[in-house]
């Protein structure tokens, strides 16, 4: 079993669950899930809490919102909210810092502006404040987001994320079973994956992540995550065929990233086949 951090450190969120939490629904129940609804959901805050991350995918978006700020638009609370959220997304993926604290002016910039029904901000404050480790901050920042748009799933994945970390365990995961039934993507798939491997189900974390594998379709970066994930559940499992397999596609669907390439190379180790590992691994 691997140890905290895997999946939702990703996210920027390392969870400390134990063995013993109770376990989430069957996932036969979500498998015909209704898909969420889509009334506020903003691309940005999706790709925010999702747990996969590449560097320099927001470094257009973000030249991009600064133009328009600067080109006459500066009092749109959506471009500020939009550009905070490019800024925690782009502290994400490069672990630059300064990111957070850019993140923060302009979000408080787009409060300032319209604070009754800005989830986009909130959900961006609600980020921040846990990437500071102010878990109780985040809880509150999400549940005012949740308010704002009770039909949102990614509320729930900050909310579940942070009572975790408050060691509100019970309360957390039922955050995440309402975010997968409200929308079963990689976001929620993902957390449910690690919330099970953690809590011993390394069978029910392996079905989880093979239907992340199935919805990770935003991105051949998404893609390549979910399926590196996946192989290492099936790698740790002793199933080294599985994980191989697994290891492969991700490496299909992304060629160049280096997890599934680091995954293949340790399934080449675990064959005695030295050489051919030292060949797969990344070099740059």
């Amino acid at each position: 079993m691997r140890t905290p951090g895997g999946i939702l450190a990703a996210v920027g969120l390392g969870m400390a669950l134990v063995v013993g939490v109770a376990i989430f629904a069957p996932l036969s129940s979500l498998r015909n899930a209704p898909p969420a609804t889509r009334d506020r959901d903003p691309p940005d805050v999706g790709a925010l809490l999702s747990p996969a991350a590449a560097a320099g995918r927001t470094a257009d978006q973000i030249a991009a919102l600064q133009t328009r700020l600067k080109e006459g638009e500066g009092e749109d609370w959506r471009l500020y909210a939009s550009l905070g959220l490019a800024y925690l997304q782009e502290a994400r993926a490069s672990a630059d810092p300064s990111f957070y604290v850019k993140a923060a002016g302009v979000l408080r910039r787009s409060l300032a502006l319209n604070r009754s029904d800005n989830y986009e901000a909130m959900v961006g404050m609600g980020t921040l404040a846990a990437a500071r480790h102010d878990f109780a901050g985040a809880l509150a920042w999400g549940r005012s987001a949740k308010e704002v748009n009770p039909h949102n799933s990614y509320a729930r994945g900050l909310i579940g994320d942070a009572l975790f970390e408050l060691g509100r365990y019970s309360e957390g995961i039922a955050a995440y079973q309402d975010m997968v039934d409200l929308r079963p993507d990689l976001a929620s798939y993902a957390r449910i994956a690690y919330a099970r491997e953690l809590t011993g189900d390394v069978r029910g974390a392996i079905e989880a992540m093979r239907l992340a594998t199935g919805v990770a379709s935003g991105s051949p970066e998404d893609a390549a995550w979910a399926y590196y994930q996946l192989g290492e559940l099936l790698f740790g499992s002793g199933r080294i065929a599985a994980a191989e397999q697994a290891y492969s596609h991700g490496a299909a669907r992304s060629p160049g990233n280096p997890l599934p390439l680091i995954g293949l190379a340790k399934i080449d180790a675990a064959r005695g086949h030295a050489r051919a590992a030292a060949r797969q691994v990344p070099t740059s």
